[in-house]
């Protein structure tokens, strides 16, 4: 079941996504892309799926609600550039907090993490809902938490210096839909993750090229 939720107003409807996958092919999506629905990834490079993160910052990234589903997987963004030097999310203290947290929440919310990757001021999830409700309940958890975790201060704290916002955006999602989404996603957290260990960009690529070369045979 996908459902698309306005978290300002709680607005759903749980056939509007189905409409979309009338306006094309149900398996490539290539109807979409076609599609005068689709137009701002064509001109803004917006998945029509993507909520959140620098979209927010846009007209059109505000004037639809988040998706959600239960149906398909989905790919998670948390990004704090104050997560830096003591804070970075890198140090091992601060990483097995937030391995702590992830693990306490999702089996409370029901949210299984399929993989993640830490790199430093910013998180990858790629995680699953086992209903919509969750969602919710699961992200509210994670990043009040991991503030208060890492910056060891609450948001009843009077430190001024601690009245900033730890987290730059919004939580950024995107649904994977597909098989070969599925897979691209994977390949993706596996390049942060290399990252996240210490390895250049173009390295990490290589190396998970490699991987995914191997696997598949």
């Amino acid at each position: 079941m996908t459902t698309w939720v306005c978290p300002k107003v709680g607005q759903a409807d749980e056939n509007f996504f189905e409409r979309l996958l009338t306006l094309g092919s149900r398996s490539t999506f290539a109807g979409l892309m076609n599609n005068s629905k689709t137009a701002d990834r064509r001109k803004y490079g917006i998945h029509f799926s993507a909520y959140g993160g620098q979209y927010r910052n846009t007209r059109k990234g505000r004037s639809r609600p988040r998706p959600i589903s239960c149906r398909y997987s989905m790919h998670l963004v948390l990004r704090s550039t104050r997560a830096r030097g003591h804070w970075s999310f890198w140090r091992l203290h601060n990483n097995r907090r937030i391995e702590a947290i992830l693990a306490k929440f999702s089996g409370r919310h029901g949210v299984r993490i399929i993989s993640k990757a830490n790199v430093g001021n910013h998180l990858h999830l790629h995680i699953r809902l086992f209903r919509i409700s969750g969602y919710k309940r699961f992200i509210r958890a994670v990043t009040g938490s991991i503030a208060m975790a890492i910056t060891g201060k609450s948001r009843w704290s009077h430190d001024l210096a601690f009245k900033q916002k730890f987290w730059d955006l919004r939580p950024f999602t995107r649904l994977v839909i597909g098989r070969r989404d599925f897979s691209n996603v994977k390949n993706y957290i596996r390049i942060n993750q290399l990252e996240g260990l210490g390895y250049p960009r173009t390295a990490a690529r290589a190396m998970a090229d490699v991987e995914r070369m191997l696997n598949s045979e």
